[in-house]
């Protein structure tokens, strides 16, 4: 079968290779054909299903009429289509009789078209094209009646069939090289000598290869496509969520400082806590020269696509980091290299970036160290206190909380637990509101909290609360102490769940999204 669009002015031939499969079957009919014209046999016809349009512009009559000739004894024989044969304004429709002589018979009502049984949804035929025959020229009126009637799909089956298919709406690509189509059987029919037969229902134009195709890209539609579509603000960090920070950090340190340090070392977000990296004040001259590194890291498996996948659910998405503003053209730069854009355009998958700076004091410069060792104390001890002050009192979750009521987020992903502290902690205090029965519009809206991945450093709560976590590695050890394990409570009314990696991140929002649908039932 011809493409519509296609520039072909004869229909295929029945006896084209293409359009046969194993063992010269029909591709079309799926070997369920009645005999072909070269077998001997005669077509009753009776036995012929000839597929009519409802809204056809001629009678029934005149339709025969142009598809019946006389049998050698004179009697009336039908002019079966061989396989293949494509009735339409252009075909003139040719069979032998039992002399041998060719006979000609007008095409078929230009209404009528047909694929030796099977209806078609194409219009073969491009506008303004000439035909042979007695009716020369098919003018622009009659073409698009014609056209207009495919294009509504709906088709009725007559000649001993009372059934009504519906065929799509758009135009069906077929692969006629393909095996033969699936069959299933059909109802059955008495013909005019009250002989009872089988109709064959072909089920669709396309065969299982292309049934496959479609499914699977069904299947990758709905698998992206939200079941609610919403535009609550999501927000997420961006180091060691978005890229592979700390592992670079460790590589790095790996080779300047000969060490055989490994991601799984770093139990805690506080450097000098972990193994391998000394005291604060080593911690703040090492940082110097391990803080330009974002050109040489890697991104995180499958950030951008999950991005992605969040800006195609609906949400607006927003970084906020607590990286210096200095960094912004480097983040941008880094971000576009990996197909991710920022801005307010449809295609931009961020929406902004937001940098907090919140460690820029325990980040300052230090000078090398020196022979007064009475100095390198205290500034360990005015180190630690900045730690305790930034870090300790969640100075980098707050400064991120107050970015996330600007831009009203609903969501928050972190890979840092003490950052998501405050924000859980504004999510009690907002409970509490609701409670007192505050107004509305005076309660703080809650904000859901993710910690994304299982990293060393989140795998339980961490601080600098306690006089042992105020020691660096080498002093606990020194004493044989152990940093304190207190486990993250997650799950509901914790307002904290986690997600191991992006896919589970895509899917977790889904699932958020699907609640708010459920939310919504429940209240109507």
């Amino acid at each position: 079968m011809s493409n519509p669009h296609s520039t072909q002015t004869h229909p295929p031939k029945a006896s084209d290779p293409s359009l046969t499969g194993p063992n010269g079957a029909n591709a079309l009919s799926g070997g369920t054909s009645s005999a072909r014209k070269d077998s001997g046999q005669k077509y009753d016809s009776s036995s012929i299903s000839t597929s009519a349009y409802d809204a056809a512009s001629v009678s029934q009559k005149q339709n025969e009429a142009a598809s019946t000739h006389l049998d050698s004894a004179g009697g009336v024989m039908g002019s079966a289509s061989p396989a293949c044969t494509t009735f339409s304004p252009t075909t003139t429709v040719t069979e032998s009789n039992s002399a041998g002589n060719t006979l000609a018979f007008a095409s078929p009502d230009p209404s009528i078209m047909a694929v030796h049984g099977s209806v078609m949804t194409n219009f073969p035929m491009p506008r303004d094209r000439y035909r042979a025959g007695k009716n020369a020229e098919m003018s622009g009126d009659e073409w698009d009646k014609i056209a207009s009637k495919l294009n509504k799909g709906s088709v009725s089956l007559s000649r001993g069939m009372t059934m009504t298919k519906t065929l799509p709406e758009t135009p069906i690509e077929t692969d006629m090289t393909g095996p033969p189509m699936d069959t299933k059987e059909g109802k059955t029919t008495t013909d005019v000598n009250g002989k009872e037969e089988k109709q064959s229902d072909v089920n669709v134009f396309t065969h299982g290869g292309e049934m496959e195709k479609q499914k699977q890209e069904q299947k990758q539609i709905e698998d992206i496509n939200p079941v609610y579509k919403n535009d609550r603000v999501i927000a997420i960090d961006f180091d060691d969520v978005c890229s592979e920070n700390m592992a670079t950090i460790i590589k790095q340190h790996n080779m300047k400082y000969g060490t055989d340090l490994t991601i799984d070392d770093l139990q805690t977000y506080v450097f000098w806590q972990n193994r391998g990296w000394g005291t604060p004040a080593e911690v703040a001259r090492k940082v110097q020269t391990l803080n330009n590194l974002l050109s040489q890291t890697t991104p995180i498996p499958g950030f951008a696509e999950g991005l992605r996948a969040l800006h195609t659910l609906g949400h607006p998405v927003h970084i906020i980091t607590s990286r210096p503003a200095k960094d912004r053209e480097g983040l941008t730069r880094w971000l576009n290299e990996q197909g991710v854009t920022i801005g307010p355009g449809e295609r931009d998958v961020i929406a902004q970036a937001h940098f907090t700076g919140a460690y820029d004091d325990v980040n300052s410069p230090v000078a090398p160290r020196g022979e007064d060792d009475e100095f390198e104390k205290e500034l360990n001890k005015r180190l630690k206190e900045l730690w305790a002050d930034g870090v300790g009192k969640g100075k980098g979750g707050l400064s991120k909380l107050k970015i996330l009521r600007e831009i009203n987020a609903s969501l928050f992903i972190d890979d840092h637990h003490g950052n998501l502290k405050p924000i859980i902690r504004a999510q009690a205090q907002a409970e509490a509101q609701a409670q007192a029965q505050v107004q509305a519009e005076t309660a703080t809206p809650p904000i859901q909290c993710l910690l994304f991945g299982e990293y060393g450093w989140n795998k339980s709560r961490s601080g600098l609360a306690t006089p042992v976590e105020m020691m660096d590695y080498t002093e606990r050890s020194e004493k044989g102490l152990s940093l304190p394990a207190d486990p993250i409570e997650f799950g509901p009314g914790k307002n904290l769940d986690r997600v191991k990696d992006w896919k589970e991140l895509v899917e977790w929002v889904k699932g958020w999204d699907r609640a708010v649908v459920d939310d919504l039932c429940l209240d109507t």
